[in-house]
């Protein structure tokens, strides 16, 4: 099927391929193939054909049709869920539509466990009414680390945003920010593996959001990939100096690592903290702009150095 929305389409069916990938023990497409369409296999004199349309489900550039999806269901239940996940919903949303009316439906969308955080019982009658915001919620959203924790927060990062809650939708969008890196190294595989395209998505269609009147998050010029990848480099790296089991990175070590940057070779620091762009011309707006840009440039520098490393072990 063709991608109408690449931006959400991409990760959407990465996410699909990697988990119906992990949930049969594959390696590869043509195993999953095999597994999943073997009707799809067909003799010839020089051994079987396929369509090998499976490698492009796992770079998303073809989002599966419902009679695969189908099939994928058959031998492994529940695979399908993701494609219909809320992050998608809220990701797809046009810009003039309100989410007001869809907030609290995507939220009952989520991890049963995780409703109570959002709704609770009016004291007469049986109807749910939203909770407020607090530090302690967004820190549990961090340590999720998975899909309902990103989804939730781009969700309340809109609504801040519709409400002119400036000073609320910059702390939302640091904790989504600080979640993304927590997921690069603490989430299930199949969400690690499509991270730096849902990073991407929500750079483009939620992050735009998290501004107050004078600084705006900004990605503007960063390579998402390489972000990604190396903060995974630093936190393991970390993880190794402090005696650390794999698996066993939390919060704290995430937030050391984002404040306080990290030393690492081949690079001599790396600052992850999220880059915060002026928008208007207060009295230090030159200033800002130049660490902005500062920031920015030396996370290229560091992207071509990745390049050149790569092209030399490739060689």
């Amino acid at each position: 099927m063709k991608l109408k929305d690449p931006i959400v389409e991409v990760p959407q069916t990465i996410c699909w391929y990697e988990g119906l990938r992990v949930a049969l023990g594959q390696k590869k497409p043509y195993g999953i193939e095999k597994m999943v369409e073997p009707e799809a296999f067909r003799q010839r004199s020089s051994g079987f054909s396929h369509n090998n349309k499976w490698s492009r489900y796992k770079v998303g550039l073809h989002l599966p049709q419902r009679s695969v999806r189908e099939k994928g269901e058959r031998v492994c239940p529940g695979s399908s869920a993701v494609l219909l996940h809320p992050l998608w919903k809220i990701a797809s949303l046009r810009p003039e539509k309100c989410i007001a009316e869809f907030a609290d439906e995507w939220l009952r969308d989520l991890g049963q466990e995780i409703r109570p955080w959002f709704f609770r019982h009016a004291s007469v009658g049986a109807q749910e009414v939203r909770r407020g915001i607090s530090e302690r919620k967004l820190l549990l959203l961090r340590q999720r680390a998975d899909l309902d924790a990103l989804a939730a927060l781009s969700i309340l990062l809109r609504e801040a945003a519709e409400n002119h809650r400036y000073k609320l939708s910059m702390a939302i969008g640091d904790a989504l920010f600080r979640t993304l890196l927590q997921c690069s190294v603490c989430a299930a595989e199949p969400l690690k593996v499509a991270l730096p395209k849902i990073f991407e998505m929500l750079v483009e269609r939620v992050f735009p959001l998290a501004c107050d009147r004078h600084h705006a998050i900004c990605f503007e010029g960063l390579d998402i990939a390489t972000f990604c990848s190396l903060f995974q480099r630093a936190i393991h790296q970390l993880r190794i100096a402090c005696g650390k089991p794999p698996g066993t990175i939390g919060t704290n070590e995430v937030d050391r690592v984002v404040d306080l940057g990290f030393k690492m070779k081949p690079f001599p620091w790396l600052c992850f903290s999220k880059p915060i762009r002026p928008l208007d011309r207060h009295k230090d707006y030159v200033r800002s702009e130049e660490r902005f840009c500062e920031f920015i440039h030396a996370w290229q520098r560091v992207g071509e150095q990745m390049q050149n490393l790569e092209s030399l072990a490739a060689y």
